[in-house]
Formats: C-alpha cells, sequence, structure tokens
C-alpha cells in the first residue's frame, strides 16, 4: 500500500485463516442473570473511553452516596466506591443518578430530599468512577420530581426527561414530563406531559394512604432515543409488588407534539415488554440502555429483587420498527455480548506518538491493513500538545494511496476539523460541531458500509456529502508535529443498513447482490420492496460467509401473489452451496418456518403475523444455526464447521424488508480469549 508523507509506519495485520487453526473454538460464551448479585437500585449505566460504569441509588459502603461498578464486557463488574459525598442537607434519600459526558466533564443528575418532598440537582466531575461535587444547582421547582434522564437530539439541543405528580389527571399519580434544557445547570420551565398514566396496569396502590386514599399511578424511569425519525421513551410502571408491573414504552414521531407519547402496552391486549415471570424474575424496572462492547447491538440494563434486594440484570434488545424487544425469559442462560474483534487492536490498548518538530519527519502513523468492506469502528483520542502546523486524525486508504482524511488541528482554545475527499483536495471546514477542547476524551465513531461513509464525533454526526470511490483497505491514525494519546480502539466487522435512502447511495454502492432482475427491488419509504411475480426466485444478499456470525432481517410479506408465493431465507457456504433454504408457510391460521427437503420444520408463535414487521434472527454458534423470531428461540439446525452466510429469498411475493444487520463473531482461542 502506498503512503504520502514520510516518518514511521507501524502496521496490524490482518490474521487469515483462523477457520484452519487448532485453537479456534466456536462455542459462544453465554452468561445468567444477575450480573452484579448484590443490592444496586435503579442502574444507569454509561460507556466511556471502552469501559462501563453503573451508577445506582441510595449510600454505598463507604459512606458516599450513588455507588459505582466498573466492566469491560456488562456481565463481570467490580465495585469502585461511592461517587459523591453526601450534601450537608441532612436529606436522606438520594436516588437515580444519570450521567452524561461532554468535552472532559461528567454531570452527574440526581434527585434529593425526605422521599415525599424530591427535586433535581447535578453534580460534576472530570472523571467518571468518582469524585462529583454538586454543583449548587436545583433544576426543579416542582414538589416532587425524580429520575432524571438528559436526552441530547440530533442538532445538538438538549432535553431532561423526569417524573413527577399529577394530582388533578384523570389517573392520579406519578407522570413522565420533559423540559428544554437552557445549559447543564438550567432548564427552561417549560416542561410538558410526556407519558402519564392511562391503564390499569399502571396502578401503585389502589388507596394510596400517604396521598389521601386515592387510586395512584406510577409511571417513571425514562430513558429516551431515537431510531429512524422516531423517538422512544422507555419507563417503569405501577407497583414492582404486583405482576402486572414492568418496562413498557411510548413513541413520538417530535419532540415538540402537543399531546403525549402514544404508549404502546395497555396491559391487557399489549403487556409490558419486560415484566414479573413468578419465582423467576420478580419487579423488573428501572432501566437504562447502552450498547455492548462490539458497539452494534443494544442492552437493556435494569434492576430486579432478589433475595428482599434489588439486584442489577442485563438483556439484549432490539428493534422492529417501531416497536422495542427484548430478549424472551431473561432469568434463562442468553449469548455473552459480543466482543468486538481482536485483531484490530493496539497493544496495550493505546499509542501515544511523542511530538515533534515541523517537518516532513515529525508524521507518525499507525496502520491497520486488510480491512473487511463493511466495519463499525469506535476509538477515543486525547490532543496533549499540538503546535503551530500540527494535526492529526485519521485517513481511509486503498492500494493506491488515500481516499480522504479527518484533520483536526487546534486553534485558540478548541479545536477545528475538517473532512478532506483526498490529500488536500476538496477540502470541507465542519464548523457544525460544537468547540471541543484538546485536552479532553473525545469519541470517534466511524462506520464504513462499501461505499458509504459516516462519521461522529462525541455524538455529533459529522456531515460527509461524498461516497467512496472505492472499497477502502486501510484505516491509519496520525499525527503531525503533536502528541495524541489514541485509546479504546474497537472495530467490528459487519453492517446495519435501515433503508432511509437519505444518504443518497444506491443497493449496488452499499455491497448488495441481486440475484434477479434490478427492477424487482426498489427503496419504499424507510423499507426495501422485493418483488418477484415471474417464475424466477428473488435473492438479495450481502456480506461475507463468516464462521461465527448474527445475521437479523426484520421483514413482513405486503402480497402473496399465488399458491406457490414464499419468501425467507437461503443459508450458503463459501462456494454459494446452497446449505438451507427457509421459507414462511401459513397454514389454518398458524405458520411455520420450513426448509425445502420439509425435514425440519420450526413452529413459528402463535402471535406471528406474515404482514406485520418481525425480526428473523439467526446465530452460527459452534456446529448449529440457532433460529429466533422478535428474539424469542424457535429452533436450531446442525451446521457443520465451515464458513456460510445467509441471503433473503423472495418467490411469486412482494415483500418490504424494514432493516438487516449482520455481525461477524471474532473467533476465540480454545481458553475463551
Amino acid at each position: 500500500m502506498r503512503r504520502s508523507g514520510i516518518g514511521p509506519d507501524r502496521r496490524i495485520h490482518f490474521l487469515e485463516n483462523l477457520m484452519t487453526s487448532d485453537h479456534t473454538d466456536l462455542r459462544l460464551l453465554r452468561y445468567k442473570n444477575p450480573v452484579f448479585p448484590h443490592s444496586f437500585p435503579d442502574p444507569f449505566v454509561l460507556k466511556h473511553n471502552g469501559e462501563y460504569f453503573a451508577y445506582c441509588t441510595g449510600h454505598w459502603h463507604d459512606g458516599r452516596v450513588f455507588g459505582v461498578l466498573r466492566s469491560t464486557d456488562l456481565v463481570n463488574w467490580k465495585a469502585a466506591g461511592g461517587a459523591m459525598e453526601p450534601l450537608d442537607d441532612p436529606a436522606p434519600y438520594y436516588w437515580a443518578p444519570e450521567l452524561i459526558y461532554s468535552d472532559g466533564t461528567f454531570f452527574l443528575y440526581y434527585s434529593v430530599g425526605n422521599e415525599t418532598l424530591m427535586h433535581l440537582r447535578v453534580a460534576v466531575s472530570d472523571r467518571p468512577d468518582g469524585g462529583f461535587r454538586d454543583a449548587g444547582h436545583r433544576l426543579t421547582s416542582d414538589d416532587f420530581a425524580i429520575d432524571a434522564h438528559v436526552f441530547r437530539d440530533e442538532d445538538g439541543s438538549e432535553y431532561l426527561f423526569y417524573a413527577t405528580d399529577f394530582l388533578e389527571h384523570t389517573h392520579i399519580g406519578t407522570g413522565i414530563v420533559m423540559d428544554r434544557m437552557l445549559d447543564r445547570f438550567t432548564l427552561a420551565g417549560e416542561a410538558r406531559p410526556v407519558v402519564r398514566a392511562k391503564y390499569d396496569w399502571q396502578v401503585y396502590d389502589p388507596a394510596r394512604k400517604e396521598k389521601g386514599g386515592v387510586r395512584w399511578h406510577t409511571v417513571e424511569g425514562p430513558f429516551v432515543f431515537k431510531r429512524k425519525g422516531t423517538y422512544f421513551v422507555m419507563f417503569s410502571g405501577g407497583n414492582w409488588q404486583n405482576p402486572t408491573y414492568g418496562v413498557s414504552f411510548a413513541t413520538s414521531s417530535t419532540l415538540n407534539r402537543d399531546g403525549e407519547w402514544d404508549q404502546f402496552c395497555d396491559g391487557e391486549k399489549l403487556l409490558p415488554i419486560l415484566s414479573t415471570y413468578p419465582e423467576k424474575l420478580v419487579g423488573p424496572g428501572h432501566n437504562s440502555v447502552v450498547r455492548g462492547p462490539n458497539n452494534r447491538e443494544l442492552y437493556c440494563v435494569y434492576h430486579c429483587w432478589e433475595g428482599g434486594e434489588r439486584v442489577v440484570a442485563v438483556n439484549r434488545m432490539d428493534f422492529v420498527d417501531d416497536r422495542l424487544i427484548i430478549e424472551d425469559e431473561p432469568f434463562q442462560e442468553k449469548l455473552f455480548p459480543f466482543l468486538p474483534d481482536p485483531r484490530y487492536a493496539f497493544e496495550g490498548g493505546g499509542w501515544i506518538p511523542k511530538a515533534q518538530g515541523p517537518g516532513p519527519d515529525s508524521v507518525q502513523r499507525r496502520t491497520l491493513d486488510g480491512l473487511p468492506s463493511s466495519f463499525l469502528c469506535e476509538f477515543g483520542f486525547v490532543a496533549r500538545t499540538a503546535g503551530e502546523g500540527g494535526t492529526f486524525g485519521f485517513q481511509l486508504e486503498d492500494d493506491d494511496g488515500i481516499l480522504n482524511s479527518l484533520v483536526f488541528s487546534v486553534s485558540g482554545d478548541g479545536l477545528i476539523c475538517r473532512w478532506e475527499d483526498g490529500p488536500g483536495v476538496n477540502i470541507s471546514e465542519l464548523d457544525v460541531l460544537p468547540v471541543l477542547s484538546p485536552a479532553a476524551v473525545h469519541l470517534v465513531r466511524l462506520e464504513i458500509d462499501h461505499a458509504l461513509v459516516r462519521v461522529w464525533i462525541d455524538g455529533h454526526s459529522v456531515p460527509i456529502d461524498q461516497l467512496l470511490p472505492g472499497p477502502a483497505s486501510g484505516l491509519t491514525l496520525f499525527t503531525e508535529a503533536s502528541e495524541v494519546e489514541w485509546s479504546a480502539f474497537q472495530l467490528t466487522e459487519g453492517f446495519e443498513n435501515g433503508f432511509e435512502r437519505a444518504d443518497g447511495a444506491s443497493l449496488q454502492m452499499l455491497g448488495w447482490a441481486v440475484d434477479g432482475t434490478q427492477e424487482s427491488v426498489v427503496f419504499g419509504e424507510g423499507e426495501l420492496i422485493l418483488l418477484a411475480c415471474d417464475e424466477r426466485e428473488l435473492l438479495l444478499s450481502k456480506g461475507p460467509a463468516a464462521g461465527e456470525f448474527e445475521f437479523s432481517a426484520v421483514l413482513r410479506l405486503i402480497n402473496a401473489l399465488g399458491p406457490e408465493s414464499r419468501f425467507g431465507f437461503v443459508l450458503t457456504g463459501v462456494d454459494d452451496r446452497i446449505l438451507y433454504e427457509f421459507g414462511v408457510i401459513g397454514a389454518n391460521g398458524t405458520f411455520r418456518l420450513v426448509d425445502d427437503s420439509q425435514s425440519i420444520s420450526f413452529d413459528l408463535p402463535l402471535w406471528y403475523q406474515s404482514g406485520r414487521l418481525h425480526r428473523f434472527g439467526f446465530t452460527r454458534s459452534a456446529d448449529e444455526l440457532l433460529v429466533d423470531l422478535d428474539m424469542v428461540r424457535v429452533g436450531s439446525v446442525p451446521l457443520t464447521l465451515g464458513k456460510a452466510r445467509l441471503g433473503i429469498r423472495c418467490f411469486k411475493s412482494e415483500i418490504a424488508v424494514e432493516s438487516v444487520r449482520l455481525t461477524v463473531l471474532p473467533l476465540r482461542s480454545a481458553d475463551g480469549r
């Protein structure tokens, strides 16, 4: 690979042919809840610089408040002490801490009071594991305000969601409101209801004595995120001692709506997505959501009751269009959170090139070669020194040289950033980003999907209006006359397509192969429409054959075009030999997933509806392929050693594909590493 510039060039090479290694172990690791079997109520988890920090309600063993745990994998946790000294005020209750990180400062939002009167405050620290000091600001004037959650929208605006009481509502009790944040310490004073009780499953006490004997409802513990233009707020409802208690969600297409958000669960036809299983899982609630160790999958972290304490549990979750789903039977043994690929890592976890004077010898590089065609990569950086003319950043490369570069330089007290389509070509100054302090840790999220490149810095999307001219085979971190600490480099092979069409990339530019008529595959509104109306089957496929992987597709049937209509999936080997062909077949109001030989058949749950979006999941594990529907296991098929990949099939049918995700899982040595 040709390099521009002169200077040390240290490469980390891609390891090939691991499938033939005697040390390969295809058995996926497993874990079982609770992941922290000790008191840790109202858990909130923050991922920072490749590590997880969990925070809980109440006093910790060292006399401080808000206990802190640390982990690298979401399963194995170690205590790190309390986060903050108690206030001088004798208020006895410290509830529900939640954190955000911004430009070197951690902001901890919490509620404090005597249980009857509670208000929200914020504390700050320069590290996530402790040292927090109250900032001296009371955020709310309500008599009762708890469960603060900060949501940052795509335009950088921030909103505080929290729970407060509604004494004149049709369903009296605690509900969730939202207020705009003027800054990290000040609300606009424009709180509006987001979710209030409206169903019987949200009853806390039918005659609550402390509230004058009224029928009291509770909706609390908000957590907010956005996907494909839809806002989701998760919350807990009811009383943990009741079997109806659990976690549900509401949605909205905008933050600025006059009415409340649309609730998913009514407690009768639609139940909470996480609820009590008698004698197996009691009182699951007050959740937060965080990305897994490989930065791709989502996990719901919550508490449940065991031995008279609220302990910590972790379950995989996902989207099905505007629905949320969580692993079925969350108390059962489950697959360990997928890890990033160790083949793409820096020895010792980081790299600090020493600053040198200006000139060609001041350029230092570290390169990853042999990149996959699609991957997700995250890493952190701190600019220790950056002199006059000093720059640093990353470059995407092919065999002929540099394709694109993201370049940082210091200007005054802040960083400026630019995007280059080549060495000094089509330079775009990225002034949409907030002022970034060079001395703070910043997170870069880089997603390459064939020709499509996306970049986020500290969660802010970088506006890159350009497709790669060819596949990127190398990624280089570089510094010039600068001293920069790079850290927590994590790379995961795979892709996630939501078919939003906002990027302007064609299906072929995204790496999809269509076996059939090209005109039979078109973009809809947030969906990909497949139409196979002749005698030829339509097959849509993407991604490499892999030894271990997870493939999921959210899809629905639009029209069945005759009695021979079928749709489903094809599993092929490295030589394109068909291993299995699965089709969804309906009869007498029930559905099955059947292979073409009819020797393997899985009954789909009675709630499956072919015309509704559902998530089909396939996980390659050891010598079998695990099959799930909406994260409920429906069966498995044998699969001998060898690489394979999945595609979507359609025959005499019209189907809509809402999203597809492929995660290639790293192989481990026999000792599990």
